[in-house]
């Protein structure tokens, strides 16, 4: 997904079952691999049309949900210092610290 996302935070409604947890979930990207366990689903990333740039973006079905993590197993994340970053607002440098998100696309149905 490449397109500008508006973050909302989450819950379910009331009454609702709670969200089970999901153990033993292997990851890995260009810093590394981890196992997590998801809890429950904090932000729902919607795309957004971001100063006119695509105007067509609120009408798209793919949506992020975004769920907590904390990290079970592999070797234990260790800070990045000095990550490079470029966007629309800025370039900057960056340090990561803790994985804490796990967003998965999502189709949504208003």
């Amino acid at each position: 997904m490449a397109h500008h996302c508006l973050a909302a935070s989450i819950g379910p409604p009331e009454p609702a079952p709670k969200f089970v947890a999901v153990p033993s979930v292997s990851l890995g990207d260009q810093f590394g691999t981890m196992t997590v366990t998801v809890s429950k689903p904090s932000y729902l990333c919607s795309p957004v049309d971001e100063q006119g740039q695509d105007p067509s973006a609120p009408s798209h079905v793919d949506h992020l949900v975004c769920y907590s993590v904390k990290q079970t197993g592999g070797a234990k994340f260790a800070k990045i210092t000095h990550v490079f970053v470029n966007n629309d607002f800025d370039s900057e440098t960056l340090d990561l610290k803790k994985p804490s998100s796990l967003c998965l696309p999502t189709i949504v149905f208003p």
